[in-house]
């Protein structure tokens, strides 16, 4: 259920606004979020025909409401309620992190709940979004890292590009991932070097094409450019879905 804050402004209008004009009101709303928060805004005065109205959380404990006109006109004056809504009725924001720490100039995908739609915070940073039918997301970002050396994944990787030239290593696999997860290495470098991709302890399942099975102690290996491995955990093992 979702969690609502109230608040209200001053007066807003009485007065002329040219078309495409608009009045602008920010008010103090503690506890108020710009990430996971959604604003409803009603006027107590109906403002007139052509006035349309709306509002956001423009900043940390901030909410900015505007009225404005399709066309030039009076907008009469009235005092506006504002509901600041949290939780599962409010919009949900993957975010990129740089270096495990969260980056709000980096949002990787707004998304509002709707028909046959659910967005989950499952906790930790862990965000489950589930459709009935199609969902579009556009202006969709992934975490891409570069490696050159021994590296051990995390939660918030996704694409990690390996660059062996100066050498031999491996990418060893997070111990305990989240259901889900997906990581993929790429070799970039033009090199014979060796990428060795390591379960930690895990099974990679992957096709008999390449040697087949899942394995633990059998670590895989990529060395030729553009040899590439996308993988998935299934909560048991790791599977290769891809092998290039």
């Amino acid at each position: 259920m979702a969690v609502v804050i109230n608040a209200v402004t001053g007066i807003i209008g009485n007065a002329m606004l040219d078309a495409g004009g608009a009045f602008t009101a920010v008010v103090s709303v503690p506890g108020a979020a710009v990430i996971g928060m959604s604003v409803d805004v009603s006027p107590e005065t109906f403002p007139g025909e052509g006035v349309v109205w709306g509002g956001f959380v423009s900043g940390a404990g901030q909410v900015t409401v505007k009225v404005w006109r399709f066309t030039t006109g009076y907008v009469t004056g009235s005092v506006y309620n504002i509901n600041v809504l949290t939780g599962s009725d409010a919009p949900a924001a993957l975010e990129l992190e740089t270096n495990g720490t969260p980056n709000s100039s980096q949002t990787l995908l707004n998304l509002e709940a709707g028909t046959g739609v659910t967005v989950t915070d499952e906790g930790s940073g862990n965000i489950q979004i589930a459709a009935s039918g199609d969902l579009t997301a556009s202006g969709l970002k992934l975490p891409v890292s570069i490696k050159t050396a021994n590296y051990t994944t995390v939660q918030t990787d996704f694409a990690i590009i390996a660059n062996a030239a100066a050498g031999s290593f491996t990418v060893t696999l997070m111990a305990n991932p989240a259901l889900g997860t997906m990581q993929c290495v790429f070799k970039k470098d033009t090199s014979a070097n060796v990428v060795t991709i390591s379960g930690n302890g895990n099974n990679i399942c992957y096709l008999a094409d390449f040697g087949g099975g899942c394995f633990s102690s059998v670590p895989l290996s990529i060395a030729s450019q553009y040899d590439s491995l996308i993988m998935i955990w299934d909560g048991v093992d790791w599977n290769a879905i891809a092998f290039y």
